[in-house]
């Protein structure tokens, strides 16, 4: 028994070092600013904000009624120095300022009456894959929407600025000269700083307390009599990467084979759960497994169900298999034992 616990951690170990070699989960960093021509009269709007995002999620936040950029997650806050914030919150008030300025250029162009409301949009960023040797850069994006329109948009494969909207043309024209740095800074720069956050909110999460996350395979009543659901669900992991599988007699269901995801949603303790549905007979016996990889843990959860005739009709779970940390501290323990008794015999 202790040689197969053994075996299975060194399993566990190998995976923690080359799953994430395997994983080809697509990462972004982007950043989004929002100007308008006059202070907005809605509650809770900025006449100027600004903000970046890790795949998805706030990571600083800036907007001219408080002029500083602040972190909006912890691993942001501790790990980054009182100057990273002061530079960026600079960086931040002149680009408000340039805002300003334009959004004035443009309605002059368009001959629209200063009066009204009118809105300046820019997100630019990246999206890369993280393989062995670090990130591998995907796409780029830059582009700027007025007043909830498209306005310009940068071609990151052919180096060029494009744009339907006949008012852009004289930027376009312009910005066409200088197309490097942008190109330059989506697929380098932007990556960089992508690896270096990654980096920084792994090692925020190896550090945290959050609970382990939970896989159930379970059967829920389905429209037609004899059928059933056969639900995958994988529940508290964060942040939002997973991969969740489901196999019957080995074999990998898909779209295909009927299967629905509902995706990765929030819990409400700001972890995340997703899953996947299959409907099968009440009398299938084959054998059905659920395989879950959550990013940052150390090894598979899987779980498997056999179908049994009407018995599968109930709502019922069928077990976890959460893997590594139960097992390590039980080497542990029997490590220390194993110390203590050869320090008592030494004595």
């Amino acid at each position: 028994t202790f040689l197969l616990i053994l075996i299975y951690i060194s399993t566990c170990v190998l995976l923690a070092k080359y799953t994430p070699m395997l994983m080809h989960k697509t990462h972004s960093l982007t950043y989004i600013y929002t100007a308008y021509s006059k202070e907005p009269s809605t509650p809770g709007l900025h006449k100027f904000t600004a903000m970046g995002l890790l795949d998805g999620r706030i990571i600083d936040y800036f907007d001219n009624d408080h002029p500083l950029k602040v972190p909006k997650q912890k691993w942001m806050e501790e790990q980054e120095d009182k100057d990273y914030w002061k530079k960026g919150s600079d960086t931040l008030k002149k680009m408000m300022d340039w805002f300003n300025i334009n959004i004035g250029i443009l309605m002059d162009r368009m001959r629209q009456n200063q009066s009204d409301l009118h809105t300046l949009q820019w997100l630019h960023g990246c999206e890369a894959k993280k393989e062995a040797g670090g990130m591998v850069f995907t796409r780029g994006l830059d582009m700027y929407n007025y007043d909830g329109k498209s306005f310009l948009e940068f071609d990151d494969a052919h180096g060029v600025w494009s744009t339907a909207n006949t008012a852009a043309e004289p930027t376009k024209r312009k910005w066409d000269g200088v197309p490097d740095y942008t190109k330059g800074y989506l697929e380098n720069e932007c990556c960089q700083w992508m690896e270096k956050f990654l980096q920084k909110e792994q090692e925020e999460l190896q550090k945290s307390s959050l609970p382990d996350p939970e896989v159930f395979l379970f059967t829920t009543s389905s429209s037609v009599n004899d059928r059933v659901n056969l639900n995958c669900l994988a529940t508290g992991f964060y942040p939002t990467d997973v991969d969740l599988q489901m196999t019957r007699d080995g074999q990998l269901l898909t779209q295909l084979n009927g299967l629905r995801s509902s995706k990765v949603r929030p819990n409400h303790d700001n972890t995340y759960q997703r899953r996947d549905t299959v409907e099968i007979l009440t009398s299938d016996t084959s054998e059905f497994r659920c395989e879950t990889e959550v990013r940052f843990l150390k090894c598979f959860y899987l779980i498997f169900f056999r179908s049994h005739s009407a018995s599968a009709s109930t709502a019922m779970i069928i077990g976890v298999v959460g893997g590594c940390v139960l097992l390590f501290l039980l080497v542990v323990a029997l490590l220390l034992i194993w110390l203590h008794k050869k320090n008592k015999l030494s004595k």
